[in-house]
């Protein structure tokens, strides 16, 4: 199966072509040869031909390739054969953090660059003066620290954590930014009065809360949501299968023996069900792999 999709063509990129129809006719090209991340490839191999960031893709969606048109289909070619995006640009573009990748280098994971992409897709579509972010469970800061400067708007953010040890790296992350708040709190308890915000993201945390407590933390984080708020959960989600569960554990170096006993795991549809019974609009899975998953929804 492989080998097919290896021997997929590129589609043709010519100058008038308009930056829109081009990452459209790249993401197809890409899922066709079998490349999960098509949408994320397209946009990231689209942005680096032209020399252009996301949000200047979203706002000039109509505007010509030019002479980039070239380069795009030099990417789509390479992208095609399996050849990572990173070592066809040089570089992993984590938003606004740059890592040089190389052979002994590690990419960013997909999973987290898949919320910052679904709250960056939003802040398009739904443009503010200032932003209010809430993050739970935001251990040292770095998916804020990442998010935060990628929107074009001020941003204003609330942190939240338990760990000592968290909360200190998270202090000195953000020492002499007046625009963090950094509270410590345990989810195993109601949020305290935090005032309403625009987005509540959250990455690996809320899976070690019982079941009724991740049921109850939904309805808390809709209540804080201003009207048209988005929420995004990047979580470990539950297996459908035992078999299933153990392969996700080989295929990150795990067994039974050594997962970590704090897990609370519960499946994706039901998290999602609860999400659309407590109110959340547009509720779907927009990234999945084995048992990580980004849930996201708005409140109306």
């Amino acid at each position: 199966m492989r080998e097919q999709f290896a021997i997929t063509h590129p589609p043709d990129f010519e100058p008038a072509m308009a930056r829109d129809a081009a990452r459209r006719s790249l993401v197809r090209a890409l899922a066709k040869g079998g490349i999960e991340s098509a949408q994320i490839d397209a946009r990231v191999l689209l942005c680096a031909a032209l020399g252009i960031d996301h949000a200047d893709l979203v706002r000039n969606p109509d505007c010509p390739l030019g002479p980039g048109a070239a380069a795009v289909a030099f990417f789509a070619a390479r992208r095609l054969k399996r050849e990572p995006v990173s070592r066809i640009i040089g570089h992993r573009d984590f938003w606004r953090a740059r890592f040089k990748i190389g052979p002994a280098v590690l990419d960013p994971r997909h999973a987290t660059e898949a919320l910052i992409e679904a709250v960056l897709d939003y802040a398009a579509r739904s443009p503010r003066e200032n932003w209010r972010i809430l993050d739970l469970g935001t251990g040292d800061g770095r998916l804020l620290a990442l998010v935060k400067p990628a929107l074009s708007t001020p941003v204003e953010a609330v942190a939240v954590d338990f760990s000592p040890a968290m909360l200190q790296a998270a202090g000195t992350r953000f020492a002499g930014d007046s625009s963090v708040t950094i509270v410590s709190h345990n989810l195993d308890h109601p949020l305290p009065a935090l005032g309403k915000f625009d987005a509540v993201v959250s990455s690996f945390a809320i899976h070690h809360l019982v079941h009724e407590r991740k049921r109850v933390l939904y309805g808390e984080i809709h209540e804080l949501l201003n009207p048209g708020g988005v929420f995004c959960n990047l979580e470990h989600v539950d297996s459908p299968t035992q078999r299933l569960h153990e392969e996700f554990l080989h295929s990150i170096d795990c067994t039974l023996e050594t997962e970590d006993p704090s897990n609370k795991l519960l499946d994706l549809e039901t998290q999602l069900r609860w999400l659309r019974e407590i109110g959340f609009a547009d509720v779907d899975c927009h990234w999945k792999w084995r048992e990580l998953a980004l849930m996201v929804g708005r409140r109306l």
